[in-house]
């Protein structure tokens, strides 16, 4: 099942990416500090929304699955975890 981004813009991270992931491939995003490397993982992830374009897994609309399906195609393990202090 392949997971397909088509014309993400996120105004001042992302502006109008496009690729498709496929089962099997092994892919690297590579870019400098503040090129938008999470926010585009966060996208394909479905966590954040982008102002335009729309994330596909196989023919399914990310913005569109409930978040349990979500969470059943696809697995996202952030680069530090959230911690909440008092």
């Amino acid at each position: 099942m392949d997971l397909r981004a088509d014309n993400l813009v996120l105004p001042g991270r992302l502006a109008g990416i496009g690729l498709t992931l496929r089962a099997g491939e092994v892919t690297a995003i590579v870019g400098p500090n503040g090129a938008g490397k999470s926010s585009l993982l966060a996208c394909l992830a479905g966590l954040i929304t982008p102002q335009v374009g729309r994330v596909t897994c196989g023919s399914e609309d990310l913005a569109t699955l409930a978040p349990r399906l979500r969470a059943r195609r696809i697995g996202y393990l952030p680069q530090r975890s959230e911690e909440h202090t008092s």
